[in-house]
């Protein structure tokens, strides 16, 4: 039952990350695009179908049991308890230091953060449409390329990885909603 609610889970987030991608594009819907929507679902359908079969029929071969009825146990009643109050005495406030840090030279400082790489994150909506619009559905070149952006120091490599190596349309807007989200992740790296 388990591996059938997982294949279900599945098919749920792919038509999801595809009906994602029909929103964005604003009714300019390639049919593929609508036919494998509705693939998705009739599979969908089909197994969640076979699932519901499968969990009436393992209901009906459990033995049924009489149902007898119980006594609602009375609640016990517990006596209160007096706490006498007595006065708290505040104790004496001590000054705390925090120990203190030297600062690290500029140059120590500047090298550290030209050693990190930048932060580039994705929902896992725009993970799944990036790898599937952009990279014909290869997470692993998906992520040979984030790689790859981390090691730009300047945004404008990122556009000519796009357009010279990617060979992306510029006009797509998917292409251009990646390469904002990967451009603010190098831009923050640039900031630090």
């Amino acid at each position: 039952m388990k591996t059938t609610i997982d294949k279900i889970l599945t098919h749920v987030y792919e038509l999801e990350g595809l009906l994602l991608v029909m929103r964005r594009r604003n009714g300019d819907v390639p049919q593929e695009l609508v036919d494998q929507c509705r693939s998705v679902a009739a599979v969908l359908g089909q197994e969640t179908q076979e699932m519901a079969v499968t969990a009436a029929i393992a209901s009906r071969q459990q033995p049924l049991s009489p149902q007898v009825p119980q006594k609602e146990p009375k609640p016990a009643v517990k006596p209160a308890v007096v706490v006498p109050q007595s006065p708290v005495k505040a104790a004496p406030a001590v000054k705390a230091q925090a120990p203190s840090v030297p600062e690290p030279a500029p140059a120590v400082d500047k090298a550290i953060n030209q050693d990190k790489k930048p932060t580039i994150t994705f929902s896992i909506n725009d993970r799944f449409l990036f790898t599937r619009e952009l990279f014909n559905n290869d997470p692993n070149l998906f992520d040979a390329a984030i790689e790859k952006i981390k090691s730009f120091t300047q945004v404008s490599q990122l556009q000519d990885f796009a357009v010279k190596e990617m060979q992306w349309d510029m006009s797509l807007e998917s292409v251009n909603e990646f390469l904002r989200l990967v451009g603010v992740g190098l831009k923050n790296n640039s900031n630090q």
